[in-house]
């Protein structure tokens, strides 16, 4: 089900709030690294200078990160060479526990980034085990607060599921402390066929990210690259902007059709949505 949403509620932000929209800005374009992990896997660098070449303001990276893997201060310096920020960071939620923060503390802050994200658990959609992701995402974000950085967490399908009168979303939304950010992941939300508005309007100044993309289901005949869908994807950036507290659109490409490289797809997806944020 592909979304056209028209006619997007919005709630005021202060003058001084950076995600502000009220001048047409948009909030910076990054894309995640899962999408092109072939190319990475055969030249790291060199896929990072095409990525700044496409225009990207930056990436988000997950834990694979080939040469860079213990060195955060020669990636930082890669980043710095391209021009390329690092909107987040898709982390296990293993590296979060006590013995481990330090260390991974460390790494992300030498690379500039203070939001770390759980990218996947599957007990966010067993009805047996969604408690204790619950208390182990409410522990974690205590102790990065520690540290002035913030945890979020990431949704696929499974979380829109139906529970306690909602979806697993709603209730993992509402047990953990607003403090966990909410990063909605546009392409699975539309896979479950629900509408992503109603999950930003009910979850306010937490989706400070989301992942802009194209999930068609096997019965579905569309193509998977953005701006080729029928999503009004500039009305739904100004909801999440001035209702989620967005500060990143994130490009994320999991489906490459009639043949295309990743790097291709991706390219095409950022040329077709900036089209449309314009």
């Amino acid at each position: 089900m592909m979304i056209a949403l028209a006619g997007c509620g919005s709630s005021e932000k202060s003058a001084d709030n950076v995600n502000d929209n009220t001048a047409g800005a948009k909030p910076p374009m990054a894309v995640q690294l899962w999408s092109v992990r072939d190319a990475l896997t055969a030249d790291f660098d060199g896929t990072l200078a095409a990525i700044a070449d496409m225009g990207f303001d930056g990436i988000e990276i997950y834990p694979e990160l080939g040469p860079y893997k213990d060195d955060a201060v020669g990636l930082r310096a890669r980043l710095d060479t391209l021009g390329l920020k690092v909107s987040s960071a898709h982390v296990p939620l293993e590296a979060l526990s006590a013995e481990l923060l330090p260390t991974t503390v460390d790494f992300y802050r030498t690379i500039d980034v203070s939001t770390l994200i759980i990218a996947w658990d599957d007990r966010a959609w067993d009805p047996d085990r969604i408690d204790a992701l619950v208390t182990d995402l409410n522990a974690a974000a205590e102790r990065l607060a520690a540290f002035d950085m913030r945890i979020g967490y990431h949704n696929h399908d499974g979380e829109f599921g139906d529970y306690a009168g909602a979806t697993f979303w709603d209730y993992l939304a509402k047990r953990t402390d607003p403090s966990v950010l909410l990063q909605l992941d546009v392409g699975w939300v539309m896979n479950a066929e629900k509408d992503p508005a109603s999950f930003i309007k009910r979850n306010p100044d937490r989706i400070i990210s989301m992942h802009y993309k194209i999930m068609p289901r096997e019965d579905q005949d569309i193509s998977p690259i953005l701006g080729e869908d029928v999503t009004d994807w500039a009305a739904l950036t100004d909801l999440a902007q001035n209702t989620g507290g967005l500060e990143w659109v994130i490009v994320e490409q999991e489906v490459y059709p009639d043949g295309r490289s990743p790097m291709n797809a991706v390219a095409a997806s950022k040329a077709g949505l900036q089209r449309l944020l314009q």
